[in-house]
């Protein structure tokens, strides 16, 4: 039976919420697709992400900017943007809105073709 779910629904309301929230929406064939809710939360400094997937990373809402460790280099999102990382693309979140809560949608590709 087809089910209609909203995003929003899935997250913590305001009183003791976390830094972040995570919501599996979808697992299955080799792809992973995610909700994830940030309240002003950055990578911890010295700290990166490494994933051994293909990231498909886009921010519904708010904003934030991303540091990648190779070239220093950088990429601002705004709503609707989006940025595909390669395996072991080591990243992390340098810089989010300071006064918005920042919407995620992301889908992690196992044994993604090489591009």
């Amino acid at each position: 039976m087809i089910q209609v779910k909203n995003l929003l629904r899935a997250f913590p309301g305001r009183k003791n919420r976390p830094e972040e929230h995570i919501q599996e929406l979808f697992r299955g064939g080799g792809i992973t697709i995610e909700g994830i809710i940030t309240y002003g939360k950055v990578t911890l400094q010295g700290q990166w992400y490494d994933d051994p997937r293909t990231e498909f990373v886009m921010v519904l809402s708010g904003e934030a900017e991303l540091l990648f460790e190779e070239n220093n280099q950088r990429a601002k999102l705004g709503r609707f943007d989006y940025v595909i990382i390669p395996p072991h693309e080591r990243h992390r979140i340098e810089w989010v809105g300071a006064y918005r809560n920042t919407l995620w949608l992301t889908a992690y590709i196992e044994n993604s073709l090489k591009e």
